[in-house]
């Protein structure tokens, strides 16, 4: 792969973010992030606890992070309502999302 070009960025939790640029804390959260969905989470524990709702995508193929994806939402007092993805991936998994999943989590 031929590298076009190259820039830095800043990455910050959403508890730092909370915290010192004193922004409203989100009703809905929605995480797709592409393998490091149970990072962001821990880096939001604090908001978490505080959301409607959670829609997270896991891929259920990487059990370390998929098992943390379940962990941390329970621990903030979410409850998994629904795990789905589209039918085209149980049909024709060619490009491997077969294992990938949409997770809906709500606070009873």
């Amino acid at each position: 792969m031929q590298k076009v070009f190259e820039f830095q960025a800043l990455g910050i939790t959403m508890d730092f973010a909370n915290k010192i640029l004193d922004i409203l804390l989100p009703s809905y959260i929605k995480i797709d992030v592409d393998g490091i969905e149970h990072l962001v989470l821990k880096g939001g524990f604090e908001v978490l606890q505080t959301v409607k709702g959670l829609l997270i995508e896991v891929n259920d193929d990487f059990h370390e992070q998929a098992n943390l994806c379940q962990e941390l939402p329970t621990l903030t007092g979410l409850v998994l309502q629904e795990k789905r993805h589209s039918e085209m991936f149980d049909s024709n998994d060619a490009m491997g999302v077969g294992h990938v999943w949409n997770q809906i989590w709500t606070r009873k």
